[in-house]
């Protein structure tokens, strides 16, 4: 369920994000992303882990 809700956080994060940014930023971000994605199973793991505490 703390997953569920993170990932939700996220998507929502992101689309706020993508209408309050021009595209240069947007790419930059997603070039980002991608050089960190191999991190974020880490992160949800973690947040998950967290979740579960509560």
């Amino acid at each position: 369920m703390g997953v569920a809700i993170s990932v939700l956080a996220l998507y929502t994060y992101t689309i706020i994000y993508i209408f309050n940014h021009d595209m240069e930023e947007i790419f930059a971000t997603f070039i980002m992303l991608v050089i960190y994605s191999p991190f974020f199973p880490l992160f949800l793991i973690s947040v998950g882990g967290l979740s579960l505490l509560d």
